[in-house]
């Protein structure tokens, strides 16, 4: 998705030729703590995860290459802190969509997904660069 946004060039063989051992690591630590906070109430658990949203970005980007699992998870927690909301906003906007996508027994969904996916990736990925903007101002 982030290369679709950024008008770069799109192959299938990119859909696998970033897996490792380290994003399948990272994967199950978020599901596992997800899981963890969700089996206390589910509110925490929503909260999590919308902290750990940025993680598939930051492991689809060469810049993370060398962070580990926790420091992934916690990089994820610290771009997303003040943005969770705005998130869900996002993502609520598009329910009156996937109603209306009933009527038309899932057929709309082709076009709805995409778009929201979209969307999501354009937001997260202008928190994501805001954030390292900031970050790059208070080091230099």
């Amino acid at each position: 998705m982030t290369n679709l946004v950024n008008k770069r060039e799109v192959e299938p063989k990119m859909l696998i030729s970033k897996f490792s051992f380290e994003i399948f690591a990272t994967k199950c630590l978020e599901f596992l703590i997800v899981l963890l906070y969700s089996l206390l109430f589910v509110i925490p658990g929503i909260i999590k995860k919308y902290q750990f949203a940025m993680v598939n970005y930051l492991l689809a980007d060469e810049k993370y290459d060398s962070k580990r699992s926790k420091e992934i998870l916690d990089l994820s927690r610290m771009i997303m802190n003040g943005h969770k909301m705005d998130l869900f906003l996002l993502q609520l906007s598009f329910i009156g969509w996937h109603i209306l996508s009933v009527f038309t027994l899932g057929i709309l969904e082709i076009w709805i997904l995409p778009w929201q996916k979209i969307s999501e990736t354009k937001f997260i990925l202008e928190i994501k660069d805001k954030f390292e903007n900031e970050q790059s101002e208070l080091f230099n």
